[in-house]
C-alpha cells in the first residue's frame, strides 16, 4: 500500500509537493515531487480542469517509484465530490497509458481516506508538511509533465 499527501494547493497555493510513502519489510520509503511557482505557472489555465489534472500528475509522479502490481494508492481526503473523482479517472488514465497491456499494473485501486485511518497516509502527511517546509530533500523538482497532459487530453 502506497500512502500520498499533498502539500499547497494546485491553482491556489504553490508550490506543491506531493509525497508518497510505503513501508518494505519494515523499511519506510519515501518519493517527494516538487513542482515550483514558476513551473506551476506554465501550466496555470493550459487545460480543461486543470487543476485537477496537474494534481493528479503530481501524485501519479510521487507515486510511480514505489509502485508494484500488489500496491492500493491511498490517498488524503483532500479532494472532495466531483474533484475526487476527476482526480481518480485522471489517475487511472496515466496508469493504464503508461502500463498498457500489463494488468494488474494498469489499473491500480486508488482509495481516498482520512490520515487517522490509514499510517501511510499520515506519514505522508507529515513528510509533505516537512517537504514543504524544506527539513526533507526532494527527489524530482519542477519535472516535465507535458507527456502526461498529453495523455489526459481527452479528458
Amino acid at each position: 500500500m502506497i500512502g500520498v499527501d499533498i502539500s499547497g494547493q494546485v491553482g491556489v497555493n504553490p508550490p506543491v509537493y506531493a509525497v508518497a510513502v510505503k513501508f518494505r519489510r519494515e523499511e519506510q520509503q519515501h518519493h517527494v515531487v516538487c513542482l515550483g511557482l514558476a513551473r506551476h505557472d506554465e501550466y496555470d489555465s493550459c487545460a480543461r480542469n486543470w487543476c485537477e489534472k496537474l494534481s493528479a500528475i503530481l501524485i501519479y509522479k510521487a507515486t510511480l517509484e514505489l509502485y508494484n502490481s500488489r500496491d492500493a494508492i491511498v490517498i488524503d481526503v483532500d479532494f472532495l465530490g466531483r474533484r475526487r473523482t476527476y482526480v481518480k479517472n485522471c489517475l487511472k488514465r496515466l496508469f493504464g497509458v503508461r502500463f498498457f497491456g500489463q494488468h494488474p499494473l494498469d489499473d491500480p485501486n486508488i482509495l481516498f481516506v482520512p490520515p487517522r485511518l490509514d499510517l501511510n497516509v499520515k506519514q505522508a502527511h507529515v513528510k509533505s508538511q516537512l517537504a514543504r517546509h524544506k527539513k526533507i530533500n526532494t527527489n524530482v523538482r519542477d519535472p516535465d509533465l507535458s507527456d502526461e497532459f498529453d495523455w489526459l487530453a481527452k479528458l
